[in-house]
């Protein structure tokens, strides 16, 4: 058996080519398709996120990484030279570490986050719809999702926010009491407004609104958080309205808003003005208004920084707390593969024993045969014990599988049941590799 992955990430391949490599719904229909026609294939998993696209395989002892790699650029239809640079394959113990830390955030862009864990569940549950999923895939990410677990339990990792979106929403629970009834806007519909709006909107926000350059773009996250859409040309009219804002939008020569902009407020408590972006659209000014509050990056950034060395902290525990997840787990693979192995002995043996009995069947009365048949089973019995108890205490020791691979090998028990693998091709046109930044 042989445990392989095939995979790309963040810190091996730009983000032009990742998203090139992404699997939509019909790459994904193709490679489990794909996937069924390679006879070394016994199980497979296909993880795909905007960090990271990879292909998790339980095969036989004959497949190898250039057999998947053919796999993969056919699924893409791109050049294996395009990826190649960028791809890394993992195999054995590699693989199921490195399963296990992507399960738990040690892998992520930010270290620790918890977001991964869900996506690869979502992974496990689609190939598991497939029926691509078998026994040790099975136990490999329901091991991995117990060391998420136990590593979240046991350290801190994942403890202290890491994303300036977060903290600044954060930072609104000591200015407000509640953001239940406050009004709020978010400027800006990318990945750090976006993030903001949906923060707010866990944290019970009523009344938020978006608002974008791109109209569309602010539409489609309003609709997304259950907000309501301010357009950009009304956006400094309609800022007065608001008791907090969060701009994500980078600024320009001139503030995106200027503290001219907004009028004395005489009820109806402080205003709280977030600025996420780079060069900042917030006037600085703003903070120097009664009842003003304004936080920008420079002064959110040191609490990410201390949050994240928190977290860096806790790697070396959640490292060995993995390690110790990936000893039991082959443990219990060393465990399967004797028990596989002492039933195909056990299977051999009595094929071996049945063929000797038909053949003096026609020669003996009812009960010659049957004091026959229980004095070759015993004797077969007394024969295996020997072999059994050092099968499986060489299981229990850790003896590294000699005597279990001399078995094998012995009564030919890697025969009984080998795939003829189809060949996989596909021609293309050489492509030139995009550079990383």
């Amino acid at each position: 058996m042989t445990l392989l992955c095939l995979g790309l990430n963040y810190r091996t391949c730009p983000v032009e080519l990742r998203e090139r490599l992404d699997y939509d719904q019909a790459k994904l229909d193709r490679a489990y398709a794909m996937l069924g026609q390679l006879g070394e294939v016994r199980e497979a998993c296909v993880l795909s996120t905007c960090h990271r696209n990879e292909l998790y395989v339980v095969g036989e002892d004959g497949l190898t990484p250039e057999r998947l790699s053919l796999l993969f650029h056919a699924v893409h239809e791109v050049s294996e030279g395009l990826y190649a640079p960028y791809c890394y394959q993992l195999a054995g113990a590699e693989m199921v570490r490195h399963l296990f830390k992507v399960a738990s955030g040690l892998d992520s862009m930010v270290l620790g986050e918890a977001q991964i864990s869900g996506q690869v569940k979502a992974s496990f549950r689609e190939a598991l719809a497939r029926g691509t999923i078998g026994r040790y895939l099975d136990r490999l990410f329901s091991r991995a999702f117990n060391v998420n677990k136990v590593v979240r339990l046991h350290t801190a990792i994942g403890e202290g926010r890491t994303s300036l979106a977060y903290i600044g929403v954060d930072i609104a629970a000591k200015v407000f009491s509640s953001l239940r009834d406050r009004k709020v806007l978010v400027v800006g519909a990318g990945e750090m407004g976006r993030l903001a709006a949906r923060h707010l909107a866990k944290q019970g926000c009523r009344s938020l609104f978006i608002s974008n350059r791109t109209k569309v773009r602010a539409e489609e996250l309003a609709q997304a958080v259950g907000g309501d859409v301010v357009p950009f040309a009304d956006l400094k009219p309609a800022v007065d309205a608001f008791d907090m804002v969060i701009v994500a939008l980078p600024g320009g020569a001139t503030p995106l808003i200027s503290a001219t902009d907004l009028q004395p407020r005489r009820e109806g408590g402080p205003r709280l003005f977030v600025d996420l972006s780079v060069p900042r659209s917030l006037d600085p000014a703003i903070a120097e208004l009664e009842g003003c509050f304004l936080y920008n990056i420079d002064e959110l950034q040191p609490v990410v920084d201390r949050n994240q060395r928190r977290r860096e902290a806790q790697l070396d525990e959640a490292l060995h707390l993995v390690e110790l997840e990936l000893e039991r787990f082959f443990s219990w693979i060393e465990t399967r593969d004797v028990e596989t192995t002492i039933r195909q002995l056990r299977e051999r043996l009595e094929s071996f024993r049945s063929i000797e009995l038909d053949r003096v069947r026609h020669r003996l009365d009812t009960e010659q045969l049957r004091l026959l048949d229980e004095v070759t089973r015993r004797c077969m019995n007394k024969f295996l014990h020997p072999a059994l108890a050092e099968l499986k205490a060489e299981a229990q020791g850790h003896g590294g599988g000699f005597f279990k691979d001399a078995v094998r090998k012995v009564y030919c028990l890697d025969d009984l049941e080998k795939p003829t693998a189809p060949e996989v091709t596909l021609e293309m046109a050489p492509e030139e590799a995009p550079k990383s930044k």
